[in-house]
């Protein structure tokens, strides 16, 4: 309510104004008692119905009650499942002790143990797949360290197929020098230009022959570029130093021919030669050609060598 005089807002049960000190009139304070009782009239246990009851419980309720009878209802349920798994343990702990352990095995969803050749299977499964693992790791693992093996194999195999070939064309040669010479010192090759075409069929054979021994010489090389396969490597090193000498023995062959031949062309020409001086040029010529000829069979020997004793 508010004062008479001065309008400010007077709170229930004061005897006056404490804004301008008026004493309020006495059917004022009547009138407030008589409200008073009659509030606590209507509130009282006769008058109040369940329903309301219900609500001020609902008002009065203090917050995070329902929080904690949840709670208290989950732990009552935990308390319960392990109550419930110890039974099981007790029962199988129990049975084991009995000495009936046919049907003791792992607890299923249900609580009931699995047969034991379920679990018996399980283990042989296990075991099966790890042995099948580690089978496929020991082949995967030798299958990787062979392949620089596989690899030399491969060059090997077409190194040698060329290195065939560069023997048979060198045999060749040889025998195409011979006839030419025998030719010469018989009389059969009357002039320098019957001898020169003999020389220059034998030099370009010469030309494929050396370009076939480099081919052979760069599948080899290939073998010594691996990170493993220490006898390939032996055996391809062999082979390139008996291919070097072969070379060198070819280039010198290529040589005397074609000094052969400048000696012919002098003679015809009327040209005076020193006979002693020619015979030692051909002799020096002829020595260092058989000399890189025995160094290349001697390698080839032990390329052989290497081969046979690795099982290559």
């Amino acid at each position: 309510m508010r004062c008479d005089k001065c309008g400010a807002e007077i709170e229930n049960g004061a005897l006056f104004c404490l804004s301008c000190g008026k004493p309020l009139p006495e059917d004022t304070l009547a009138r407030k008692e008589s409200s008073t009782k009659e509030k606590l009239e209507e509130i009282s246990p006769e008058n109040i119905a369940e329903s309301d009851v219900a609500k001020a419980r609902i008002k009065v309720r203090k917050p995070g009650l329902e929080d904690l009878t949840h709670e208290t209802a989950m732990l009552e349920t935990t308390k319960e499942e392990r109550s419930e798994e110890e039974k099981e343990v007790n029962i199988i702990s129990a049975r084991t002790a009995e000495g009936t352990t046919e049907n003791i095995g792992v607890i299923g969803e249900e609580g009931r143990t699995k047969p034991r050749w379920k679990r018996v299977a399980f283990v042989i499964g296990l075991i099966l797949t790890v042995l099948a693992l580690i089978a496929g790791g020991i082949f995967t693992y030798k299958y990787v360290k062979d392949a620089p093996r596989r690899e030399a194999a491969g060059h090997m195999q077409s190194g040698d197929q060329m290195l065939d070939w560069c023997k048979t064309e060198a045999d060749r040669i040889r025998e195409l020098i011979t006839i030419s010479i025998n030719g010469l010192l018989g009389g059969s090759v009357k002039t320098s230009e019957e001898f020169k075409s003999y020389s220059d069929s034998i030099q370009r054979k010469m030309g494929d022959l050396l370009r076939n021994i480099k081919s052979a010489m760069a599948y080899y090389e290939e073998i010594l570029k691996l990170e493993d396969a220490k006898d390939y490597k032996s055996y391809a090193r062999s082979r390139i130093t008996q291919l070097k000498w072969s070379s060198i023995s070819t280039r010198r062959a290529g040589k005397l021919m074609g000094r052969i031949a400048e000696i012919l062309a002098a003679a015809e020409a009327g040209i005076r030669l020193n006979r002693n001086i020619i015979e030692n040029e051909i002799a020096s010529f002829m020595r260092d050609i058989n000399e890189s000829s025995r160094k290349a069979r001697k390698y080839g020997e032990k390329a052989e060598e290497i081969k046979a004793k690795g099982k290559l």
